[in-house]
């Protein structure tokens, strides 16, 4: 089932058919302005096409000398088709199967009938599976299968920090289930804010955590077995291994040896003892709207630094083969001895195929790193203005991906501008900067890292990267890594060209 709840509007004045039937539709645009487009007249009349950025409301059969609308075809007068649905969607980013249903919200009162007031005995939707976090935060868990279309806000809870746009108001914390998706209208009217004067404003952010976990009595070969709860894990799942730290695919499930699931490739030599694997969520759509995080980065407003806090809009752990392409923005960490890593996103390396490419003037303060990602594994990260006080103002600790930083800066003693401690990675750093001297403007300690120098003009250097290397573009010549600014690069190669 699906569910709409509009502003009241108003049509303009429907009109009867001369000659043929006619049906016109009912459109709502982005601003909720509300439209009727009429058809052609016909013996066998068809509705017109949706046009772009409209969602279609309902359809109207007109009759000739019809007097009246009904809600039901009573073959004299015009009728009525409710078309709320959003079928016309469910090829292009909605899940076959909800749990909530197809949810549309236009007010803060519908977002919060969703996503919760704040309060452990909200009055909104209960299913959804409100609770107390430890820290006291009201967790609200989006079901599996779950689609929520997003509109411009009508009603103003307040306005965004970057662009002065009406938005919603955040004021739980989101558990996200697998297959469940967040679609905006329009990435600039369509916004979400924390909300600041909650007590636990800190804790406001979207989560994952794991769907199984099992403990392993042996791994041999691509086998983990003695798996009391082996059921519970299907072909084609994500899983995550602690004993290495690495990601597999689940090829089939037995009963064999108290319980096996068989994986699609070994694991080097085999052991015994007691490990983890862990069943990831997957499938999680995040795009056409933004997330603003009110933490006061380069002159945006708000002061929510998220003190002890890792990820500041998303902390993600044994998540999988999702994308956040929603604008990520102003969303800031603050480093003690309890956390503070990730400005935009963290994951504690449990993470992986994870796609965010819109993640703006995202900070970590207080020696923390990973201004904009921080542990996100076989991913690709694209960072603007974003900053850490620690390691890698783009990324820190992102193995195994693809990372691109515009002016981003990393002002601590770790370094690495564009990126820190990514392994394995491919580092493309336009204008990123280094505060201190010698600590690598495009990346430090990436080792088996190729990065790419994106800079026109300006010598930046990579840094204690094992077998990394800089290519160079925009003409540039090099004659050998030190001219090109590389320091400490055991094994560093250099390649020239566009």
């Amino acid at each position: 089932m699906s569910y709409i709840q509009l502003p009241t509007r108003t049509s303009a004045t429907l009109t009867a058919p001369s000659a043929n039937p006619r049906i016109d539709i009912v459109l709502i645009d982005i601003n909720n302005s509300l439209y009727v487009l009429s058809g052609v007249e016909a013996a066998t009349p068809v509705a017109p096409k949706t046009p772009t950025n409209y969602l279609l409301l309902a359809e109207i059969y007109h009759r000739v000398a019809e007097t009246s609308i009904k809600n039901a075809d009573d073959t004299t007068n015009g009728y009525i088709t409710d078309k709320r649905s959003l079928n016309g969607y469910h090829n292009q980013f909605l899940p076959q199967s909800q749990s909530w249903g197809d949810v549309i919200i236009t007010n803060q009162t519908q977002w919060e009938y969703w996503f919760g007031d704040g309060t452990e005995t909200g009055t909104g939707y209960t299913g959804g599976g409100w609770a107390y976090s430890e820290s006291g935060i009201v967790t609200v868990t989006m079901p599996e299968n779950t689609t929520v279309f997003l509109m411009p806000c009508v009603d103003g809870g307040t306005t965004t920090s970057f662009n002065g746009n009406s938005a919603y108001i955040m004021k739980t914390q989101v558990n996200m289930s697998s297959n469940t998706v967040i679609k905006g209208f329009n990435v600039e009217k369509t916004v979400v804010v924390k909300d600041d004067d909650s007590t636990y404003e800190d804790d406001i952010k979207f989560i994952t955590t794991y769907k199984y976990q099992s403990v392993v009595a042996s791994i041999s070969g691509a086998s983990f077995s003695g798996i009391t709860n082996y059921a519970d894990y299907s072909v084609g799942d994500l899983i995550h291994t602690t004993e290495d730290n690495t990601f597999y695919t689940v090829v089939s499930t037995s009963s064999a040896d108290g319980g096996t699931v068989t994986v699609n490739s070994a694991i080097s030599g085999s052991y015994s003892g007691v490990e983890t694997i862990s069943s990831m969520v997957t499938g999680i759509t995040h795009e056409g709207w933004s997330f603003d995080g009110r933490g006061g980065i380069n002159g945006y407003g708000g002061a929510i630094d998220g003190t002890d806090k890792n990820g500041g809009a998303y902390n993600i752990q044994f998540c999988g083969k999702s994308t956040f392409n929603n604008k990520i923005i102003n969303h800031a960490v603050s480093y003690s001895s309890v956390g503070g890593l990730g400005g935009g996103i963290y994951s504690d390396g449990n993470a992986a195929y994870i796609e965010a490419l819109n993640i703006y003037s995202c900070a970590s303060f207080g020696t923390a790193s990973g201004g904009g990602a921080y542990g996100c594994d076989y991913s690709t990260i694209t960072a603007y203005n974003c900053s850490a006080t620690g390691g890698g103002g783009g990324a820190c600790g992102c193995d195994y991906s693809t990372i691109t930083a515009y002016n981003c800066t990393a002002t601590g003693d770790l370094g690495g501008g564009g990126a820190y401690g990514c392994d394995y990675s491919t580092i493309t750093a336009y204008n990123c900067t280094a505060t201190i001297p010698g600590t690598g403007d495009i990346a430090y300690s990436c080792e088996n890292s190729e990065s790419i120098w994106g800079n026109s003009g300006t010598i930046i250097p990579i840094v204690s990267c094992t077998l990394g290397g800089v290519r160079l573009g925009h003409n540039h010549v090099a004659n050998d890594g030190t001219a090109i600014g590389t320091v400490s690069t055991t094994g560093a190669y250099v390649r020239t060209g566009a």
